[in-house]
């Protein structure tokens, strides 16, 4: 679930240290080359992106699940687009929790690198730190292991997050994620400490 968004700006972080974007770096840089974006929304930085201060709202308000149940599997990149280029000036410079915005920013992850956000998360990530059952796609041995998600009482569907994977996308098991939490606190060591200190 959201705990993804932890990896995502991650990824971002080691992105950066690679060279490969730069904080100071506009969105607009990666998007498709002629969508009509508002300036504003153009010129939002990356950093902005990964610590919630692009002013850009929780959810696009073209967001309209076909299934309530599994409410992120239809929504498109193309659809992102459209939601960007009809958006009014968002409001900067304060914080403001975004699953639209840091999706946005795997995605843009995804358009740089031309990587999958599963393949980064498990190449630059999950392999390094030894998070074997952290990624996207379960295996059949994991499907197997995996808890049946409920709303209501009633069992439904995990969720699938194609195009705003960042804000959501991973699965995990407690192993894992205890693993990580004690690396992001500094309590066992990790290649990766100084990325998760910045």
């Amino acid at each position: 679930g959201s705990i993804s968004k932890t990896f995502t700006s991650l990824l971002y972080q080691i992105a950066v240290d690679g060279g490969m974007v730069k904080p100071s770096d506009e969105l607009a840089q990666f998007l498709p080359p002629g969508l009509a974006l508002p300036r504003a929304v153009a010129s939002i930085p990356l950093s902005d992106l990964a610590t919630h201060r692009s002013g850009l709202p929780r959810m696009p308000d073209n967001f309209k699940p076909a299934d309530p149940r599994n409410p992120y599997a239809d929504y498109t990149p193309q659809q992102l687009y459209a939601w960007l280029c009809s958006l009014k000036t968002p409001g900067k410079d304060h914080f403001e929790y975004s699953n639209a915005g840091m999706g946005l920013l795997g995605h843009v992850l995804e358009l740089k690198t031309g990587s999958s956000y599963e393949t980064l998360v498990r190449s630059w990530i999950a392999g390094p730190l030894a998070l074997p059952d952290t990624c996207v796609t379960l295996g059949s041995g994991q499907r197997r292991r995996s808890a049946v998600p409920h709303a209501g009482g009633r069992p439904i569907p995990m969720w699938d997050i194609p195009t705003l994977a960042g804000a959501g996308a991973l699965r995990s098991t407690a192993r894992d994620l205890l693993r990580w939490a004690a690396m992001q606190a500094g309590i066992t060591d990790s290649p990766l400490a100084a990325a998760m200190k910045k």
